[in-house]
């Protein structure tokens, strides 16, 4: 059994004079009337503008969608997390938001609790470059998707202008929370979760309706940096991203994987008939 090590934690900021946040995140919502399609678009749209610059033209990017079903012990701080989710669910009790959060509640005891296995849909690409710039502050491809708000640090010949894709994948989070495991090109190895969750009340002080798992010592919240201390079944062995959607949740049980497919042909037919999309 993999044991993470005790200063990578969930932290939730204190609130301090930010607003108040409830369940319903607008970026998550832009996704929400057709979550399959939001998904596939930016996931691949992000996976075709990072191909591998060393690699031959006729080499195509690949991207995999998968279910898998990890142990409750791999999953970073998963007590911590639940923990959090039922204070959230107590803030927010009432109306519209204590309905939704009581869902994700629930989903939390189901799956952060007993001996099970956890859903979990991982999203890999391949023959890219890996999310660039682990340990910078600001500007990067990493940071762009896992530490800023309203940046997505593309050039102007990339899509995806206004950074929004990146909440696409909360979409099907029961629990609302995504994991990133990344190695890039050069050799760099970074390892991060997020939850966007709501504010909540703890030791008497309101917190950041945002959380991540990281390195509770460090000035800047880091990443897991070292490929040891990233539980197996998330360490990345080839250069690229992997992305892991906990708790993954279906509109439909039997026709997921065919959404999937029908909305990246929707989207990246020319692409996949050129050759530069697998």
């Amino acid at each position: 059994m993999f044991q993470w090590k005790e200063n990578f934690q969930w932290i939730f900021s204190n609130l301090g004079s930010s607003d108040k946040v409830g369940v319903n995140e607008s970026g998550i919502g832009i996704f929400k009337r057709q979550p399959y399609k939001g998904l596939a678009k930016e996931i691949l749209q992000n996976v075709t503008d990072a191909k591998n610059p060393e690699l031959p033209d006729e080499v195509p990017v690949r991207a995999k969608f998968e279910l898998i079903y990890v142990d409750l012990e791999d999953i970073p701080g998963h007590e911590r997390l639940r923990e959090v989710i039922h204070k959230c669910s107590e803030y927010y009790s009432d109306g519209d938001d204590g309905e939704k959060l009581r869902s994700i509640r629930d989903a939390a005891d189901k799956y952060f609790s007993g001996d099970t296995k956890v859903p979990v849909l991982k999203i890999s690409d391949y023959n890219t470059t890996g999310l660039r710039g682990v340990k910078e502050e600001t500007g990067s491809n990493w940071t762009g998707l896992v530490r800023e708000r309203s940046a997505t640090n593309k050039s102007n010949a990339s899509s995806g202008a206004f950074g929004v894709g990146k909440f696409a994948p909360y979409n099907f989070t029961s629990v609302r929370t995504v994991l990133y495991s990344t190695k890039t090109i050069n050799d760099e190895y970074a390892f991060q979760g997020k939850a966007i969750l709501t504010t909540f009340k703890e030791d008497g002080k309101n917190k950041q309706n945002i959380g991540l798992f990281a390195d509770k010592d460090s000035e800047n919240f880091d990443a897991v940096f070292d490929v040891n201390d990233i539980a197996p079944v998330f360490r990345r062995t080839e250069t690229g991203t992997d992305i892991f959607v906990l708790g993954f949740v279906k509109e439909d049980e039997d026709t997921w994987v065919e959404q999937s497919a029908i909305s990246v042909i929707e989207y990246f037919f020319y692409s996949i008939y050129r050759g530069k999309l697998d």
